[in-house]
């Protein structure tokens, strides 16, 4: 898929993850550090390699100062709001869409391992797919038997591609639900032959 394909798709994306310029902690358990449209910050030394810069002066950060501002996050109690977490550095707004552009690169070019007729799929469903792989991970999505299978078929079971492409929502968060509901919305419409609807 081509960056300007991708990006359009990163809109959508950026709904549902929001768009936080500041490190912080996500809401998994255990939590993770998190910055931009939800990109995972794995490691230390993955922050010390990010082009942040601080809030007093603007200037870039030095490595010790992303390590320890990346220290502290790991310290702090999960659960909060993005807010609660905002340091003394940040991503510029360039860096934030550089960096999710990449990330969503290489889900694409990971998603034909698990769904073999991915480049032949829909759009919509393409869509689907990669908000599930941007959320979960392409490789957990090998363990989703009923999607890759119905994805699989001749025809397409798009049924069953509605009924397996939400995660769980076991808090009933609403933003869960309205992103689960837009996934299935996708794959109906490349049952229907029509283009993803927008993420609102």
């Amino acid at each position: 898929m081509t960056d300007a394909a991708l990006a359009k798709k990163l809109t959508s994306i950026a709904v549902w993850e929001g768009r936080v310029p500041w490190p912080y902690l996500d809401n998994a358990d255990p939590p993770n550090v998190t910055i931009g449209i939800g990109c995972l910050v794995a490691t230390v030394d993955e922050m010390r390699a990010l082009p942040l810069r601080r809030y007093a002066d603007s200037r870039l950060a030095a490595p010790e100062e992303s390590g320890a501002e990346f220290c502290r996050l790991r310290s702090t109690r999960g659960g909060q709001r993005a807010a609660a977490y905002r340091g003394t550095l940040y991503l510029p707004e360039p860096d934030i869409d550089a960096l999710a552009l990449g990330r969503l690169r290489r889900i694409d070019a990971e998603l034909p391992r698990v769904f073999p007729a991915y480049a032949e799929l829909p759009e919509a469903a393409q869509t689907c797919l990669l908000d599930l792989a941007w959320n979960v991970g392409a490789h957990a999505l090998e363990l989703w038997r009923h999607l890759r299978m119905a994805l699989l078929s001749c025809p397409v079971a798009w049924g069953d591609a509605m009924e397996n492409c939400t995660t769980a929502n076991p808090l009933h968060l609403a933003s869960r639900s309205a992103r689960n509901a837009w996934r299935v919305a996708c794959m109906q419409a490349a049952a229907d032959g029509r283009p993803a609807p927008v993420a609102l």
